[in-house]
């Protein structure tokens, strides 16, 4: 797949493709899902098959949280979404992802667990997949091992920034998105 791979406009971003299927859903960049369909993270796979032998990382963030939504003083600017006062919440950070079998496996637990996307109002949310290297030099935030995103429902996940991540291990070598809007169920 070419073109931005990534929401256009939105920093960072990546015009390689990664994998997403939710159930038996392959998801496109851009498309449209009704937020049911991601009750459970996704199976998440390369763009091309390989022996890759080297670690991976995935954040999933909703990059459509009005900003106002941002209860708890975090002591930092608000992070910007993808719109003009909205800010960002992480929905899902595994580390320690390698490549079997064509498709991406885990070796630990979550340092922030999956959290099934609930979007809230009537614009589009947009749901950011970001696939980072994983160095084998790097770790993880004291406070992310010790679990400051562990509660799917913390405030500690809204207001999330990849700032960090991009300055100790590069920008993300593949990306994905999906829209969605609140169920009317």
């Amino acid at each position: 797949m070419a073109g931005a791979q990534s929401p256009p406009g939105y920093i960072p971003s990546s015009s390689t493709y990664l994998g997403l299927q939710f159930n038996t859903t392959v998801i496109a960049p851009g498309r449209f899902i009704d937020a049911s369909l991601a009750a459970n993270a996704p199976i998440t796979f390369p763009a091309k098959t390989s022996d890759d032998p080297l670690t991976y990382q995935v954040f999933m963030l909703d990059l459509s949280i009005p900003s106002i939504a941002v209860t708890a003083d975090t002591g930092y600017p608000i992070v910007p979404g993808i719109a003009a006062k909205d800010t960002t919440r992480l929905h899902w950070w595994q580390g320690n992802l390698t490549v079997h079998d064509g498709i991406f496996v885990n070796s630990s637990q979550a340092l922030a667990p999956w959290n099934t996307p609930e979007p809230v109002g009537t614009a589009d949310h947009y749901y950011a997949f970001y696939l980072f290297a994983q160095p084998a030099d790097w770790s993880q935030s004291a406070a992310a091992l010790d679990g400051l995103y562990s509660d799917p429902s913390g405030d500690s996940r809204y207001n999330f920034s990849l700032v960090a991540i991009v300055e100790q291990v590069g920008e993300p070598v593949a990306a994905n998105y999906f829209l969605s809007l609140e169920s009317s169920s």
